[in-house]
């Protein structure tokens, strides 16, 4: 947990419960020690898309990863909603 924690410089609490959060929606899984991607198709096609918004709208996508709400819809609104160009 400290590992991944100081790679998403973040305190130890705050990646726990983010991890066990992804582990709860499906998109990790625990492995041995650790945490790993529960490759199913969904979560395979939403990675994808994923990859293409950030490659299309760096920025934004940013903000909402560094920005101190983790609530991704504030930053959405400020940016305004672009679609697929």
């Amino acid at each position: 947990m400290s590992k991944v924690a100081a790679r998403i410089y973040a305190g130890e609490a705050e990646t726990a419960r983010a991890l066990e959060g992804l582990c709860d929606n499906g998109l990790l899984a625990r492995k041995d020690d650790g945490f790993g991607l529960n490759a199913s198709d969904e979560n395979v096609e939403m990675i994808g898309k994923l990859k293409e918004a950030y490659a299309r709208h760096l920025i934004p996508v940013t903000d909402v990863i560094h920005g101190k709400s983790r609530d991704p819809r504030p930053a959405a609104a400020a940016h305004g909603r672009q679609g697929d160009r």
